[in-house]
Formats: structure tokens, sequence, C-alpha cells
């Protein structure tokens, strides 16, 4: 049996410094590295994802996620999970931006949910939280994204839009554009087969994505974000196989089955 090489890293923060290790290592190729950037895709405008969020660490991009409501965050769990350890003080949210140099506007932190069934250093299967804020969006251009019925069963082929401001490679340093990436789902029974031997289990809370004409998959930085279909959030960017390296599918978490999580846990009566 193979067994997953797992281990917790303690991180160390100060004021200005950029995360570049993630608490959660599965696997030192497939771990989330945080940075909020994307691999590929072309310049895009906010107007076309007001949803997007980039949270963030003092001024520096740690993180990205997507709006719910005028007051909530939906984000992956290992993104929040230092903060157990950490004061939240530290983090904000910034929305309503196509460039991370324009002020948008920017709210702090007042709590947050990680899944209960969420197990760090184990598995990224129930990998999501949500984020309450300090004050309420008023952005022109900070609006919520519509959910998909918990129904919903997401096919091989389908195209997933992800957004997130690019990095042109691991070894250059990050642009400030919003970007969106266009990828394509990986059959379920292909993409276990490619991760069977690292040890991780593709479940039905995991969807797989591949930019099928360049082999991109979304940034391993830009985890936390959102994948769209149709305008509903299919899925929460978890990790890349580094940036536009071909050979492993990038992971999401599957949103249909936490849609009802989400409402409870949110208070999303009219969603």
């Amino acid at each position: 049996m193979i067994l997953l090489g797992v281990f917790l890293t303690l991180l160390s923060f100060s004021k200005g410094r950029e995360i570049d290790r993630c608490p959660v290592q599965l696997y030192e190729n497939v771990a989330p590295k945080f940075g909020g950037t994307i691999t590929g895709g072309v310049p895009t405008d906010i107007a076309n994802h007001p949803y997007h969020a980039s949270i963030l660490q003092f001024e520096s991009v740690y993180c990205a996620g997507t709006i719910l409501s005028k007051k909530i965050v939906l984000t992956a769990g290992h993104c929040v999970y230092p903060w157990q350890r950490l004061s939240i003080e530290h983090y904000s949210i910034k929305v309503g931006v196509s460039n991370l140099d324009e002020d948008g506007q920017t709210v702090g932190i007042l709590h947050y949910e990680i899944h209960e069934k969420f197990r760090p250093g184990e598995s990224f299967d129930y990998d999501i939280a949500l984020v309450l804020v300090q004050e309420p969006f008023t952005h022109p251009l900070a609006a919520p994204v519509r959910l998909p019925s918990a129904k919903t069963v997401y096919q091989a082929e389908q195209n997933l839009k992800v957004t997130g401001f690019r990095k042109m490679s691991l070894s250059q340093s990050t642009s400030s554009v919003l970007h969106v990436l266009n990828a394509t789902i990986v059959d379920t029974s292909t993409c276990a087969a490619k991760y069977r031997s690292m040890g991780q289990v593709i479940t039905a809370n995991l969807l797989c994505g591949e930019e099928e004409r360049t082999g991109d998959v979304s940034c391993q930085g830009l985890t936390g974000g959102p994948a769209v279909i149709n305008d509903e959030l299919a899925g929460v960017v978890l990790f890349g196989t580094g940036c536009a390296e071909v050979g492993y599918p990038g992971l999401y978490l599957n949103i249909p089955p936490f849609v009802d999580w989400i409402r409870i846990h949110a208070d999303l009566d009219d969603i």
C-alpha cells in the first residue's frame, strides 16, 4: 500500500512577507501554494467575474475566494486552517479589481468556518471553508456567484472557467492582472488512475480539470478560487501539479455535494 507523504508545516509570519508554503503537504509537487496566481489564460475584466475575491495577508495575495453574499466568501479549508494559530486581523479580502494595484474594496475578516470533516494532512475531500467579513461588500464590481443544484452532476469535457491573477511561470514574479483560464473536466477514472500512485483518492467530492490544448492547469497559488460553469460555481481550486506542468490534472472541490452545507452554515436561504 502506498502511503501519503503527509506533514504539517508551521509557518512563521512577518509583516509584508508573502506566504510561499502550504500548511497541508500531500506530495511535494502537488501541494497547494499560496500567492493567488494563475498560469496561462487571457486577461479579463472583473466585470465579467465580479464574484472573484482575493484573500490578502497584509498586502500580499495569500489565497483566492468566491463571493457568495454581501458578507460571505467561500474558499478552500487549507487557506484558513492556519488561522487557528494566528490572528485573523492580519488578513483581509479584496474585491472589485481587475488589477491588484487598483483600490477596489478591502474588508477585514470577522469569523471563519471550516468544514467539520476536513482533515488537514490526510485528504482534500472536505477542503472547504466560509469566511465572514466585517462589513458588507458595496463595490459596484463585487457580486455573488450563483450556486448549482445539489443534484448537479458534471461530465467529462465540460468547460470550467477559472480566474486568478497571472504568474507566467514558477520562476517569474506575479503580475497583477486578472486572467481567465478555460479548463476541461477530466474523466474521474482517468484522473483517479493518475493520482493513485501518490495516494490521493479521487472521490465524488472532487473534480479534475486540464486545459486541453496546452496542458495548463490552475496554478498552485490560485488555491481557494472559483471554477465556474455556465455562471454557476462548480468548483473550488485546490491545486495543480506545478504551474503549466503536464501530466496530472488540476484538482477542484466539487461544489454540488456541499450546497446544503453552504446554505446552512452561510445562512443563504435565497439560493
